[in-house]
């Protein structure tokens, strides 16, 4: 059962919570929660994924649940450890900021020995870790963990659904580039689903390489929003009157030869509307 937890002000200046993705930092606050008065809970990303991100739609994916999970344990904000074959996890340092009420002792084993105490606190300076390099320039530069593994794990589940599999490494570097800038995994994913939708049953030959795919500003960016077509189409029906024409959806097909990308041509010549609002005839329009 969900309980109330605490946020420390410390948090602002955690190094670690500042060494891991924002994904993943989400993760860390919606995990609280769910843990018991001991800072423990069962670790099954399947399970916790409905728990913490119950209304996300699309679901997200368990697998991209675990990787945050890994990025959390990766700078010692939790720790994942195994007992008589069962996974579970542990908040480090869970004592020092959460102070419940009439607490109940945690039903589940605890981590090894000491293991809870070695990552240091919220606010510790040193992050451990794989991955790290320095941010920023000149004297108190801040290393920062920026979990290439984590990304590395991302970026499988993401490859696992895109529909052409060639050059996997340019693939992989791209993924992380775009990370890296900010974009997130729900992004990138939202604009994969529904390109591998199109292209399903299309010759591979004509299907983007991933690594051209996930290029800066490439195309994913037209796809995280759906197909660009149906964009477009909608942003037609949206601004014509319904009784003038019918849409392409077993009945007479839609004059989408009016539907033109306004950075080409603004108006409509015969009517001076926005070709997205016209409804004048082909040979009016200038074809």
């Amino acid at each position: 059962m969900p309980r109330i937890r605490s946020i420390h002000y410390d948090a602002c200046k955690s190094e670690k919570l500042a060494a891991v993705s924002a994904e993943a930092e989400r993760c860390y606050w919606r995990l609280l929660p769910h843990c018991d008065d001991d800072g423990r809970c069962e670790d099954d990303p399947r399970v916790l994924r409905s728990a913490m991100f119950p209304v996300n739609e699309p679901p997200l994916p368990a697998d991209l649940v675990d990787v945050w999970l890994s990025e959390l344990a990766g700078v010692g904000l939790i720790v994942r450890y195994e007992c008589d074959g069962d996974q579970f996890l542990a908040v480090t340092k869970w004592h020092e900021y959460q102070h419940p009420n009439r607490k109940t002792d945690s039903k589940l084993p605890p981590p090894p020995d000491d293991s809870l105490n070695d990552h240091g606190s919220l606010t510790d300076t040193s992050v451990s870790g794989q991955g790290v390099e320095s941010a920023g320039e000149g004297e108190g530069t801040v290393k920062r963990a920026r979990s290439t593994d984590a990304y590395t794990a991302e970026f499988d589940c993401w490859w696992s659904a895109y529909p052409r599999k060639i050059n996997k490494a340019d693939a992989r570097k791209a993924y992380i580039a775009r990370r890296r800038e900010g974009i997130t995994a729900e992004r990138l994913t939202q604009a994969r689903n529904a390109y591998a939708h199109a292209r399903r049953g299309e010759d591979l030959q004509f299907t983007r390489h991933a690594s051209s795919f996930l290029a800066k500003d490439g195309p994913w960016t037209e796809w995280e929003n759906g197909p660009p077509e149906v964009a477009v189409l909608d942003a037609y029906f949206d601004r014509v009157d319904p009784s003038e024409v019918t849409r392409p959806f077993g009945g007479t097909p839609a004059p989408v030869f009016n539907v033109l990308p306004p950075s080409r041509v603004d108006t409509c010549p015969s009517c001076d509307s926005s070709l997205l609002a016209c409804v004048c005839p082909k040979e009016n329009v200038g074809g």
